[in-house]
């Protein structure tokens, strides 16, 4: 039985979900699970058994980037990440924990744009007197402890950056990385919406945006206070 799943069946048993309620907490992870879930409970009544061994979920390591842009379009591969943020969401008590905050300094193209400098009110003597992405990467993973953790974010653009930089700088990643969960389809399957961006995701559920948006620490916060309310069977590895 995999991780996944087997979360599924203790936190199906331990809130007494009905069949329609178990098809979708399954179906995050496989539909066809949930489907066959589904159908047991409702023909049969799902008996569960007390020696399910639940896997304890993971801490989230919620991160947001901040990289290099132009107002005519972005390449990822000119991308540089300019600032990592991020906050530690505890898998228990779902409280936000310590924070990680660092400007990064880019040396492909060091000069920010006007309009990075606008969207994300950085500005460039910050990031001439920052430290370089190595640096400030081996800071974020001190930072972090070793672990084992998911790390999170809103879409998979960070996580993607993140390597795109370790493999420019030659630093390697950690294991952990490779466990990302996607907080934008999480939320997405938890309501049954259409993936949304954060800022409509944060109204839709009522909450005020804390912070400067398009600033690396205050969007990971406001990320990391979505991700407390997603239950944990949806808080799945995402596939990017």
């Amino acid at each position: 039985m995999t991780a996944s799943i087997a979360n599924r069946l203790q936190y199906c048993r331990r809130h007494i979900l009905d069949s329609t309620e178990i098809e979708q907490t399954f179906s995050a992870v496989s539909p066809v699970a949930g489907h066959l879930l589904c159908l047991a409970s409702s023909s049969l009544g799902l008996a569960w058994s007390s020696d399910v061994n639940p896997v304890p979920p993971l801490d989230l390591i919620v991160v947001d980037l901040e990289a290099t842009c132009w107002k005519d379009g972005n390449l990822r591969e000119r991308q540089e990440i300019i600032e990592i943020g991020a906050v530690r969401l505890s898998a228990d008590t779902r409280q936000l924990g310590d924070s990680f905050s660092l400007l990064v300094r880019p040396t492909l193209e060091p000069v920010l744009t006007d309009f990075c400098k606008q969207l994300t009110g950085i500005r460039q003597e910050e990031v001439d007197s920052a430290e370089s992405f190595p640096v400030v990467f081996e800071r974020f993973l001190a930072w972090t402890g070793s672990g084992p953790y998911r790390l999170a974010s809103w879409g998979g653009y960070d996580l993607k950056q993140l390597n795109l930089e370790c493999t420019r700088h030659q630093t390697p990643p950690p294991g952990w990385f490779a466990d990302h969960v996607n907080v934008k389809q999480a939320f997405a399957r938890w309501k049954r919406i259409q993936p949304c961006g954060m800022a409509s995701a944060l109204e839709f559920c009522q909450l005020p945006l804390d912070g400067r948006h398009h600033r690396g620490l205050d969007d990971a916060m406001n990320i990391a206070k979505m991700a407390a309310l997603i239950p944990e069977p949806f808080l799945v590895r995402s596939r990017i």
